[in-house]
């Protein structure tokens, strides 16, 4: 069934679901899966960034294959008012992210979104052992941070102007958000790596605030090593366009490093962020981030365990200062990610994307 095909037959059901009725929390099922996507429409209608969760049939096959674990609020007539879910969402298919969590309006004032949350958490992921967890908190308010850091979440970085929000609950105008990467590591795995002395401080902080163990090499400038002359950047490329963010993973560096990334970020245009994801466990990722300093990137953030082999380490460059003033921030670990990433931003400078507009 074609996009539009999906979408009409959603939007002719999207008033079929009746107020009060009564509901529990339970794995999701096969049948729920039409109620899934339809719960998904009549909140976010066609806008949601990820279009899988408007088909019935790859939301089945995501739960099939263990790619995702999803829990529903049924009601006695199978209709869905409400889901959260984990799903793989990284190199490390060990590493699931909370996300796609939602509640129809008329559903809402329940306290049924704490509901769907602890059963995903609580439940779900702790049945399936699952031994990273991620995700996202904005920062313009600090619900979220709340919510997840009662149930251990830790930030490791923060992206900078990387998502769109409302301005407020009553306002359509949209603004600029910096998020939190943040983190629950189940089960480590102690792995060398090489990285940037210039960031010691912040990383040994990441390190111990998640019980990390690491065997590291500090590099300096003077003594990072080079790739080969022959050497060329392989990379893999994520474009989010409502808010015109770029991630490039690099699984590979090579000397052409700054070119290859200027030649696929200017292919977008105008952008609000990108940000570097390179490989903590690769001898070159110093030289990597001191050639990306260079060109104005400043520090992101760690990522624990984000590919098989071991962590990830990102760079970024936002559009606009980021408006540090306006950040609501909840736990004493966000406020020293943000008072790290604020630090050397500072000290790189605001620097505009490809062009001096701004998005």
């Amino acid at each position: 069934m074609d996009k539009n095909s999906i979408f009409s037959r959603l939007e002719s059901l999207k008033n079929s679901i009746e107020k009060n009725q009564s509901f529990v929390l339970d794995d999701f099922k096969e049948d729920d899966a039409l109620g899934a996507t339809l719960s998904y429409y009549i909140v976010y209608g066609n806008s949601f960034p990820y279009d899988g969760v408007y088909s019935v049939e790859r939301t089945i096959e995501e739960v099939r294959n263990k790619t995702k674990y999803a829990v529903v609020a049924r009601t006695p007539k199978g209709d869905i008012v409400g889901i959260s879910a984990i799903y793989t969402c990284a190199p490390n298919p060990k590493i699931y992210e909370l996300g796609g969590l939602v509640v129809i309006p008329d559903y809402r004032n329940k306290d049924l979104a704490k509901q769907l949350m602890r059963y995903t958490l609580e439940v779900l992921a702790k049945r399936n052992k699952v031994e990273v967890l991620f995700g996202e908190a904005v920062t313009h308010h600090t619900i979220t941070q709340k919510m997840i850091d009662g149930y251990g979440y830790r930030a490791s970085g923060a992206e900078f102007n990387s998502l769109l929000v409302k301005a407020s609950k009553d306002s359509n105008e949209l603004c600029k958000t910096t998020v939190f990467l943040v983190f629950i590591i189940n089960k480590d795995i102690e792995h060398s790596v090489f990285l940037p002395s210039i960031y010691k401080s912040f990383i040994e902080y990441v390190i111990n605030v998640h019980n990390l163990t690491r065997a590291i090499a500090w590099i300096d400038e003077a003594t990072a090593e080079t790739p080969s002359d022959s050497a060329k950047t392989d990379c893999s490329q994520f474009y989010y366009e409502p808010s015109k963010t770029l991630k490039i993973t690099i699984n590979s560096i090579g000397l052409d490093l700054v070119k290859e990334i200027e030649k696929i970020s200017s292919s977008f245009g105008l952008l609000n962020s990108i940000q570097i994801i390179l490989k903590s466990f690769s001898k070159y990722t110093p030289w990597a981030v001191f050639e990306l300093r260079k060109n104005k990137f400043s520090l992101g953030g760690m990522l624990p365990l984000w590919f098989s082999e071991g962590d990830g380490f990102f760079m970024q460059k936002a559009s606009a200062q980021p408006e540090f003033d306006k950040m609501q921030l909840f736990s004493e670990v966000a406020k020293k990610v943000i008072e790290y990433t604020k630090e050397d931003w500072n000290k790189i400078g605001e620097c505009p994307i490809h062009r001096p507009e701004v998005v």
